[in-house]
């Protein structure tokens, strides 16, 4: 037979306060987001947004002691280098329009 959680756990402040927090963490990420997307240029947001990953796994790995497999870091891989070339190649093609003008 499993043994049950003891009662404590399940008090209503205990589950307003998980409701709060639970809110705060999808609420907050986004709201940041939109408010950086309406103040960054697409490709800039497009690259901070795929590095997300990158970033999340460094954290969990530092902090959480969480570690990737192989193909967890190569996909993160490919997408940070997927991103730097898109923001090297936008930028070559920009400069190479102002030249042009």
């Amino acid at each position: 037979m499993v043994n049950a959680p003891p009662a404590v756990l399940f008090t209503p402040e205990l589950a307003l306060h998980a409701l709060i927090v639970s809110i705060l963490t999808l609420l907050a990420p986004f709201a940041l987001e939109l408010f950086a997307m309406k103040r960054l240029r697409a490709l800039v947001f497009a690259l901070v947004a795929a590095l997300d990953p990158a970033l999340a796994s460094t954290v969990g790995a530092v902090a959480l002691h969480q570690s990737l497999d192989f193909r967890q870091m190569a996909g993160i891989a490919i997408l940070t280098i997927c991103a730097g070339v898109a923001v090297f190649a936008e930028s070559s093609t920009s400069q190479k329009k102002v030249s042009v003008q």
